[in-house]
């Protein structure tokens, strides 16, 4: 029997299976979920999933040449791990909301393992995905990545169908199994849905790459080819391209933590981007609210070490990130401390916009009292 190893970043083994087990059923999958996969030190989720694979193996017949992986988040790392890990075994992987190993690491040129992507347009890791997507290109990975609505997320029951019937649709390339010409044609149609559904929300840059992608693999659909002739003139992609490119530079230079000047020069575009109107504005006031990123905690550190620049504008970033109160009054203390008027006037204006109202403590604190 295929088998299908399911993992998710805080050990839910029972939650993926039952996403997968609608397609599961309908194509012969075994199913196991791990309960031990967590967010967390590498050396115990190799544990985990060696543990799951001489326990699956034991337990069932496996199909030693159709061996799939699942995860979410951190749960996708260790799905791409794994496969790694067993090379001669995992033909596919389903990715949702992340696309690297822990250790940065992707498949290599002439591996047989097919990737399949899913993300939203507003996941704080759609960046790390679309240079995912570029570096499997470049080493001729197949590989299929479908850029959603929504934030970072596990894919819905009709998705995680689409992946199971893209790596049907492979292992009948390949000749392992026989072919479905309905199971292709109702592929072709959903993905063509989607790609028009972009194009008519005027998200023409994730519409262009679904569209190559289906030419890529669907080579006959005619309507696809239109469409991608029309999009790459367009104006308005050559600026997303552009603007996809910045942000993702950004969101490297923003897990930079060792470096305060350069996470503060990350933030600080952050924010301004999470004021403005572009389609980044979400994901960027949501690159702000990750864990690790923690902007207040990082300005408090940053002002002990004497970096009241970097402190002042790390803190600014933990009241937009989270409407943290006592983040945004220490950096308009230190804004006013450097004599930056307008920096304070416009902290101070963020803070009221997010319910703080207590003007008296304004009024009393001598940093404001200079500026008057």
């Amino acid at each position: 029997w295929p088998v299908i190893f399911g993992f998710c970043p805080g050990g839910g083994g029972p939650g993926v299976t039952e996403l997968l087990s609608k397609a599961a059923a309908k194509y012969g999958y075994i199913v196991a979920g791990s309960n031990d996969s967590k967010n967390g030190p590498t050396a115990k989720n190799q544990d985990a999933y060696n543990a799951m694979w001489k326990d699956v193996n034991k337990r069932f017949s496996i199909d030693q040449k159709a061996v799939y992986a699942m995860g979410f988040s951190g749960g996708a790392r260790m799905s791409v791990d794994m496969a790694l890990a067993y090379p001669d075994n995992f033909v596919g992987v389903i990715l949702a909301g992340a696309i690297l190993t822990a250790g940065d690491k992707l498949p290599e040129k002439g591996s047989k393992l097919v990737v399949y992507v899913l993300t939203g347009d507003k996941d704080f890791n759609l960046g790390e995905i679309n240079k995912g997507q570029a570096t499997l290109q470049e080493r001729e990975i197949v590989h299929w990545v479908e850029e959603g609505e929504g934030k970072h997320r596990w894919p819905e029951a009709r998705e995680t169908m689409e992946a199971i019937e893209f790596m049907q649709f492979q292992a009948m390339k390949k000749g392992t199994i026989k072919e479905d010409k309905a199971l292709i044609a109702g592929l072709v149609k959903a993905k063509m849905s989607l790609a028009k559904s972009l194009e008519t929300d005027k998200r023409l840059l994730p519409a262009l790459r679904l569209y190559r992608q289906i030419l890529a693999y669907f080579p006959d659909t005619a309507a696809a080819k239109a469409t991608v002739d029309k999009l790459c003139k367009d104006p308005l992609v050559e600026k997303a391209t552009t603007e996809e490119e910045a942000f993702c530079d950004l969101l490297k230079q923003s897990k930079d933590l060792e470096n305060m000047e350069v996470l503060a020069a990350a933030v600080q575009k952050l924010i301004e981007i999470s004021d403005g109107t572009s389609p980044n504005a979400k994901r960027a006031k949501e690159t702000l609210q990750i864990s690790y990123m923690a902007p207040a905690v990082r300005g408090a550190d940053a002002a002990k070490a004497g970096k009241t620049k970097e402190a002042a504008i790390l803190l600014e970033g933990g009241l937009v990130a989270d409407d943290d109160w006592n983040a945004g009054f220490q950096s308009a203390q230190l804004y006013a401390k450097a004599e930056d008027k307008e920096s304070v006037c416009r902290v101070l204006n963020r803070l009221a916009r997010s319910g703080f109202n207590d003007a008296d403590r304004i009024k009393k604190d001598d940093a404001f009292k200079a500026m008057a």
